[in-house]
């Protein structure tokens, strides 16, 4: 009893572990020995990453639609990565992994970790071109579940680092190509209605002055105008009429020549007194 209470002592400390993943399938060898750290084998659902050329593919299919195939076990635990990897290591020569029938491993282990390392613009197109419509397993699915969302405060310091920071046109054109033609969700258009609805609809003087500088200089091109003045064709526009001089009009007309702007206004408030 004791013995086993130090065992768990001395595996409470230990961070990093040793593992072998059986597939219960026909499409890959049954075995895979790697290695991780604990938390993800025990919290995460992790079961390996296959690199090969040979396996990677069919690894990665199996783990979408036949995760239940996949039994991860931990076989060693040790305190840093580098034992981790050296114990890996020694298991894939012991067992002639790589070039075993019985093994999803093609290679053995070492120790250049991708950590720290800047890959390339061509690598980074490569790995965005290999998770493009990408469908999340199971387990990675309950993963985003369990993940805690942001406090107020956490919330508050991403939204004041983003304050003032202009996106790239490069940015903003990917921005738009991804939003070309998606088609929002009842529940967030009726969010978007609400949060209309319910803003402040006086702004302040900040707010009209970024709106201005932002406009400022901007024409719409022949095709936008041909756009708007075709959603305006026919339609009824409200009419007022102005107190200063009884002419009627539509009312953006109107607010823009006549009412606190008309002329017989204007001249009665300069008048001397």
């Amino acid at each position: 009893m004791i013995s086993n209470f130090n065992n768990n002592l001395i595996k409470s400390k230990h961070l990093y572990c040793v593992y072998l993943t059986i597939y219960r399938g026909n499409k890959l060898p049954p075995f895979y020995i790697g290695s991780t750290s604990i938390q993800n084998i025990e919290q995460d659902g992790y079961h390996g990453s296959v690199r090969s050329k040979s396996y990677r593919d069919i690894w990665k299919s199996e783990l979408q639609i036949n995760s239940h195939l996949f039994i991860t076990k931990i076989i060693a635990t040790r305190f840093t990565r580098k034992e981790a990897v050296d114990l890996e290591k020694n298991l894939q020569l012991k067992m002639d992994a790589a070039n075993s029938p019985m093994y999803i491993n093609k290679a053995i282990a070492s120790h250049q970790f991708m950590l720290h390392v800047k890959h390339s613009d061509e690598t980074k197109k490569k790995i965005s071109q290999s998770l493009k419509g990408r469908i999340a397993s199971i387990n990675q699915l309950k993963n985003l579940k369990r993940t805690p969302l942001r406090s107020i405060n956490q919330r508050k310091k991403i939204s004041d680092s983003l304050i003032g920071r202009a996106k790239t046109i490069a940015h903003s054109n990917k921005i738009a190509q991804a939003l070309l033609g998606k088609k929002k969700s009842i529940t967030h258009r009726d969010n978007m209605k609400k949060a209309w609805e319910t803003r402040n609809k006086i702004m302040n003087v900040d707010q009209r002055k970024k709106i201005s500088d932002t406009l400022c200089g901007h024409s719409h091109s022949l095709e936008t105008k041909a756009a708007i003045s075709a959603s305006k064709r026919g339609v009824a526009t409200k009419k007022i009429v102005c107190p200063h001089c009884n002419k009627i009009g539509g009312i953006s007309v109107m607010k823009r020549y006549h009412l606190d702007n008309c002329k017989n206004y204007q001249i009665y408030a300069n008048a001397p007194l």
